[in-house]
């Protein structure tokens, strides 16, 4: 997948504020002309409350360029991608690791 500055941003800012153990960019959506409309990055860390780390990052993170996170805790991370039907090992398959 292409990495504009923007992704490259939010991710950066994603590994500093939260020290995450991995951040992967599963989708880009592309207007017809090729420009990134959106993007959807999958952030791996050690929280006890993942709808309260999705929201931090929402609030703290700018981007020119709409985005959605997925938070997993590792645990989570490591039960998921034993099932080969879930959402998380579609992830490793379609996704790029930016971090971890």
């Amino acid at each position: 997948m292409e990495l504009c500055e923007t992704i490259i941003t939010v991710c950066k800012d994603i590994v500093e504020g939260y020290n995450p153990e991995k951040v992967i960019l599963y989708n880009i959506k592309r207007s017809v002309d090729g420009e990134i409309r959106s993007f959807k990055i999958c952030v791996i860390v050690e929280t006890k409350d993942r709808l309260e780390m999705e929201k931090k990052i929402y609030l703290n993170v700018d981007s020119d360029i709409p985005f959605d996170v997925l938070v997993y805790t590792p645990g989570e991370w490591e039960n998921l991608i034993s099932e080969k039907s879930s959402f998380a090992c579609r992830i490793i398959k379609e996704g790029t690791y930016i971090h971890g």
